[in-house]
């Protein structure tokens, strides 16, 4: 009989998803308590973005200078910096794209963005401790990285660390998320997401394959070997796709 029902099970790969709510479906102590950090989460980052640190140090000036002279005059790096490419440019990147659609290079907004996607990066701390080990672990766990006093204080001047946080859980998210997808195209996802990461903080281009090397064993475990290749080679060729561009650009323009 077990032999039987053992048969009859579909594959792991064409199983349903967990039976899991909607975030918007939680009950309402949780979704208070989880607006509450968040809100708890942004007010504190939006209060260190607009009460900037005094003296920035040479990160955040040299970010601040790239971003601005970026909108000003589509050229990464200002006349002054020797070697702009030594700042990664995920940071600049996105600042400057903020200036363009604001109009000017102001600063505020920008650490408030990066206020706005600590706070993102809060809520996919929740999902991940929910899908890892319930609802009351998450909420812990976002607690904790609302209030984590170094997370509020680096939204006072621009730093990568921030982004490279909000991108790291967003990606460790999407794992989770693609892997209870039946479709190859969901690890395009995790792939993006490690990809600016790899452009945000250069150090974290391992995360990546390390996370290649867990969605290999993942998808071989619950679908077959070929699957699992398929899936980490997804990963791998998305974030790739991400960080080319900056390549390209570095092969022309250093030598």
């Amino acid at each position: 009989m077990a032999v039987a029902a053992e048969a009859s099970m579909p594959p792991a790969s064409h199983r349903a998803m967990p039976d899991r709510p909607r975030l918007r479906n939680l009950p309402l102590p949780v979704l208070l308590a989880l607006g509450i950090i968040l809100g708890v989460a942004f007010g504190l980052r939006a209060w260190s973005a607009t009460h900037p640190v005094v003296d920035p140090g040479p990160d955040s000036t040299a970010y601040r200078a790239i971003a601005a002279y970026l909108f000003e005059s589509g050229r990464y790096g200002t006349p002054a910096q020797t070697s702009p490419s030594d700042w990664s440019p995920g940071l600049p990147l996105l600042v400057a794209a903020l200036y363009t659609v604001i109009g000017a290079a102001d600063e505020t907004a920008a650490r408030l963005l990066i206020a706005v996607l600590g706070t993102v990066m809060v809520l996919f701390t929740f999902l991940i401790g929910r899908r890892v080990a319930g609802v009351a672990v998450g909420l812990i766990a976002a607690a904790l990285v609302a209030t984590y006093p170094t997370y509020i204080e680096n939204n006072g001047q621009l730093l990568s660390e921030p982004l490279a946080a909000f991108l790291l859980t967003g990606g460790l998210l999407a794992v989770l998320w693609a892997a209870e997808r039946r479709r190859l195209i969901a690890w395009v996802l995790p792939g993006l997401f490690f990809g600016a990461l790899t452009l945000t903080r250069p150090e974290y281009q391992a995360i990546t394959f390390a996370f290649a090397a867990l969605v290999l064993w993942r998808a071989w475990r619950d679908a077959g070997l070929l699957r699992g290749v398929a899936a980490a080679a997804v990963v791998v060729i998305a974030a790739a796709l991400v960080v080319a561009p900056w390549m390209v650009r570095n092969r022309i323009v250093l030598d």
